[in-house]
């Protein structure tokens, strides 16, 4: 895209290393973009959108090291800060970082030899302030007296030390639970595990461009919410209940529009196996999903910008973070009560498997609710051994994916019933449209109507199938992979 002067290179290296994150992010897109990467890929990195990712590009190209304050260009230029009122401007950036220009001091060349673009101490040193609670410290003006950018320093660096006490931790393979963990403990591990690829998939959210982003993100969440059924008992209501309701309102946002995802990615699939002159005539059901699908991603960002969301990141990403806090008192002593994983953990788990099984006495000839229902019901029992995994025998991989199979089909049997809902009221509203249009520009709904048919076709073949689904998931051998799985505790 373009080419690096030596002098460049190696200062846009100090920067993305010791630069504070924006300045950084913004080096490390330059320095990627030289090497031949896509913005996809870039952004994917840096964790911003593709759109701001090509506009540090356009920028980097017209006005080169400029871009970044404190260096010679930027210094020469009275307009240097009218990028990042722009930045915070751009809807893809709402509710993101917004980069901190800390009062300038004596600049510091880069000792890289040869002559150097000189940097100021603040890129350097990367005294960069919180998101929002340092608003003011970024409206304070650059050119002040050293005793005022003293100050200011020291509050910076104030500020940011008690962002990075509540920093996530980092993102790990395992969760690393050891069966003698509290109950307090396992459960702070497991959230967080899951806060951090929550945050890991919220960048591709934002973007859109990758349904599957949205999908692990809304999965995340869920894991979450699980994990506080599975272990909440040890921690206090007071210190549980702002981030359980944190992560309903998140999930009530992300939601609507994976459903809509799987909806439409569903439809094209049907769509592919029509012939070709026939595929146009589903158009309009697919405008009205996707009209429904771009609200319902306004609604989506709307909550992932808001004041409420960034708190609970930040509320969440401390108690994941502090071990020990907002832990119910246990009682100890020579009459203790259950705490430890191994312990508590397969009473936990028996009993979300008794929910399951308490349903074999009202499936015969039982309606759709109850089947969705039942659905919630063994989620939960996935969700609680996927929770303890890491101390169960080998067998509960198994006993986990016997369990999503059974899952999956009464999933299967859900989307099939409501997409025919949908599709049902969507029919009743375009025949009253079509009506009010001349005949000659009268659509057919004919194909519209064949996909009705063929998901309330797909929804009885899953009825008539839920039988043997159900036995096969009710055997004696599921029973005794699942004691063998709990018994090493």
């Amino acid at each position: 895209m373009f080419e690096l002067s030596p002098t460049e290179k190696i200062n846009l290296k100090t920067i993305a290393d010791t630069g504070n994150k924006n300045v950084s992010r913004r080096a490390m897109i330059i320095l990627m973009s030289e090497a031949g990467q896509k913005p996809e890929n870039i952004a994917a990195e840096v964790d911003l959108t593709v759109r701001v990712v090509k506009r540090w590009q356009r920028e980097f190209s017209k006005e080169r090291m400029a871009i970044f304050p404190g260096s010679q260009e930027s210094q020469s230029r009275s307009g240097a800060g009218d990028h990042l009122a722009e930045e915070s401007q751009i809807p893809e950036m709402a509710g993101q970082s917004v980069e901190a220009e800390v009062a300038q001091v004596a600049p510091v060349s880069v000792k890289n030899g040869g002559p150097q673009e000189q940097l100021s101490e603040p890129v350097l040193e990367a005294q960069s302030a919180a998101p929002d609670e340092d608003q003011a410290l970024v409206e304070e003006p650059i050119n002040k007296k050293k005793k005022k950018a003293k100050d200011l320093t020291k509050k910076v660096k104030k500020k940011r030390a008690k962002k990075e006490k509540a920093a996530p931790l980092p993102i790990q393979a395992k969760v690393g639970l050891e069966p003698t963990d509290s109950m307090a403990e396992a459960g702070r591990k497991v959230l967080a595990f899951h806060f951090e690829r929550m945050l890991e998939h919220e960048p591709g959210t934002r973007v859109g461009e990758d349904i599957e982003e949205l999908h692990d993100m809304r999965v995340a969440t869920r894991r979450m919410r699980a994990a506080f059924q599975v272990f909440g008992d040890s921690y206090t209501k007071k210190s549980v209940k702002p981030l359980l309701q944190g992560l309903k309102k998140t999930g009530r946002a992300l939601g609507p529009v994976r459903d809509l995802d799987v909806f439409i990615e569903k439809l094209h699939q049907y769509q592919r196996t029509l012939a070709e002159s026939e595929q146009d005539k589903l158009q309009p059901l697919l405008d009205m999903l996707q009209t429904q699908r771009d609200k319902a991603r306004k609604i989506m960002i709307k909550h992932l910008d808001s004041r409420d969301y960034r708190k609970f990141k930040k509320s969440l990403g401390t108690f994941v973070n502090t071990e020990g806090l907002g832990a119910a008192p246990v009682k100890l002593g020579d009459n203790p009560e259950p705490n430890q994983l191994r312990h508590v953990g397969p009473m936990l788990i028996y009993d979300t498997y008794a929910e399951v099984r308490a349903y074999e006495t009202v499936l015969d000839g039982a309606p759709i609710s109850t089947l969705h229902q039942l659905r919630i019901t063994c989620k939960g029992l996935r969700y609680t051994l996927e929770c303890l995994e890491e101390v169960l025998g080998s067998e509960a991989s198994q006993v986990i994916t016997e369990t999503k199979i059974m899952q999956d089909h009464l999933g299967d049997l859900n989307d099939a019933e409501v997409a025919a809902g949908i599709i049902k009221k969507f029919l009743k509203k375009f025949a009253a449209q079509q009506k009010q249009l001349p005949l000659e520009a009268q659509q057919s709904p004919e194909q519209i109507e064949a996909y009705l048919y063929a998901k309330q076709n797909e929804r009885h073949e899953l009825l008539v199938s839920f039988s043997a689904a159900w036995d096969r998931f009710n055997r004696r051998e599921f029973r005794k992979l699942l004691a063998r799985s709990v018994s090493v505790l």
